[in-house]
């Protein structure tokens, strides 16, 4: 596959034009139907005492799991390094070690798996402050318009932010507590919620299923949501299972292949490093050394 276009201008004259095109109608769609921004004239944010911000357009190509390419993607972003400092920009993530213990709990239960991706997660956040923004590159009508933002956008400083607390407040609102202490993880009596940004997962006992079917019922009339059934990717850790034995592995191959590829490494040979294979040589060493080593 070509190189993902950077920008606009860019993409008019890349191989899958057309195809990113296509990509940037749904974008607009989507958002509209979110009710994302309404169009305001310039005099609008001059009374307002506003400096609209600029826009961008973000492309990239979707893959399967298998790598195989699957669509050409368009995200709307404004353009947040243009804004003035605010405060409350703070957005809480799940951090890797709670990650490793709940795939870990996942795999000594034998547990359940869901998992969600939110759709154009950032737009469900209404704007916590009069936002205006340039019209993007290739938009159809009037021209001398901009964007007034009734919700967060892409790109926006604050908009980690304003979803982090809007989808918590959804869950506590669908019956889950915070865990103490504890960023992005969620409970009841049935299940364990976790997200990081817009992918959301859920953990259960099988005997609750029908408890997990009305939580997802619920979730899914909030939020536009995709089911992407058991958890397998997460992060780009792919997480495969052999639940006979109780066991299960966090795997980073797509990491290692990105890294590989942006450094153009191509094979990998052995480097002595002057120690031992031997699990017990250790043992062997001369006190001194190890008085060294210490």
């Amino acid at each position: 596959m070509p190189k993902e276009p950077d920008g606009y201008t860019e993409m008019l004259r890349h191989p899958h034009a057309e195809g990113f095109k296509q990509a940037m109608a749904v974008e607009i769609t989507a958002l509209k139907s979110k009710g994302t921004w309404r169009e305001v004239s310039h005099n609008h944010a001059v009374a307002a005492g506003k400096i609209p911000i600029p826009t961008r357009w973000v492309y990239k190509n979707k893959y399967n799991k298998q790598g195989f390419f699957v669509k050409h993607k368009a995200r709307l972003c404004a353009r947040g390094d243009l804004q003035k400092t605010l405060q409350h920009t703070f957005a809480a993530t799940l951090a890797a070690r709670i990650f490793r213990a709940l795939m870990a709990i996942v795999a000594a239960f034998d547990l359940e798996t869901r998992q969600f991706d939110a759709v154009n997660a950032f737009a469900n956040s209404p704007i916590d402050e009069p936002t205006y923004c340039k019209l993007p590159a290739g938009w159809e009508g009037d021209q001398s318009l901009l964007l007034l933002l009734q919700q967060a956008l892409y790109g926006l400083k604050q908009s980690p932010a304003l979803w982090y607390r809007h989808l918590s407040a959804t869950l506590t609102n669908l019956g889950l507590e915070t865990v103490p202490g504890v960023q992005c993880l969620h409970t009841n009596q049935y299940m364990l919620v976790f997200f990081f940004v817009n992918d959301i997962a859920v953990i259960y006992d099988r005997k609750f299923t029908h408890q997990v079917n009305e939580f997802e019922k619920k979730l899914c009339r909030t939020y536009e949501m995709r089911s992407l059934g058991q958890i397998e990717w997460f992060l780009g850790i792919h997480i495969t299972r052999e639940r006979y034995s109780r066991r299960l592995w966090l795997c980073q191959e797509s990491y290692i292949d990105k890294v590989t590829t942006r450094f153009t490494i191509t094979s990998i040979s052995n480097t002595p490093n002057g120690i031992s294979n031997t699990p017990n040589s250790i043992l062997n060493t001369p006190n001194n050394t190890l008085n060294t080593l210490k």
